[in-house]
């Protein structure tokens, strides 16, 4: 969601990701799996700068669980079941910069990036977003684009020690209502 005006915007951004992997069986592990589900809400005032451009601060809150279940091999032929999770949630700080072009009133082009976090919440947190689209009328649009997020958020020792290292990427398309 996006309200603004002339000078001011303020854009809000909701993000889910659940992510899978299998462990690969071996003379030890007979099968599993490792998830890590992301939930990330951003909120931000950006100002406009210049016809093209727009710069502001936001907040960003991860919330991350992870978990590991596995079938561990014994000896004599069975196998025992073992599992961990843990869960963090975080609020990062950022700073956005945004290049916004409009052709005719029709064809949409958005350059996004921002970095964040400083030690505050993660370690380190950056983000790139490129997008193309159109309007089809004063009422909608549609956008598809392409959007690379990094986290480094690593807290706590031994045991209860938790790491998100991960950058993750993929195709985005955005469907617009303008009132």
């Amino acid at each position: 969601l996006e309200a603004k005006t002339d000078k001011w915007a303020i854009t809000s951004d909701l993000l889910f990701m659940n992510l899978q992997q299998d462990v690969t069986p071996n003379l030890i592990i007979n099968s599993g799996e490792a998830t890590a589900k992301q939930l990330g809400y951003e909120l931000a005032g950006l100002y406009r700068i210049l016809p093209f451009l727009e710069a502001g601060v936001g907040m960003r809150l991860n919330s991350i669980n992870s978990e590991v279940n596995i079938l561990r091999n014994t000896i004599g032929g069975g196998t025992q079941a073992l599992g961990a999770s843990l869960s963090r949630t975080w609020i990062d700080p950022i700073i956005i910069a945004r290049y916004t072009a409009d052709i005719d009133n029709k064809w949409l082009f958005t350059v996004r990036g921002d970095i964040g976090g400083f030690g505050i919440g993660s370690d380190f947190s950056w983000q790139a977003q490129g997008y193309v689209g159109y309007r089809f009328s004063k009422l909608f649009q549609t956008t598809i684009g392409y959007r690379y997020i990094g986290i480094d958020y690593d807290k706590g020792e031994g045991a209860e020690r938790f790491l998100y290292n991960i950058d993750t990427y993929g195709w985005v398309v955005h469907f617009g209502f303008n009132f």
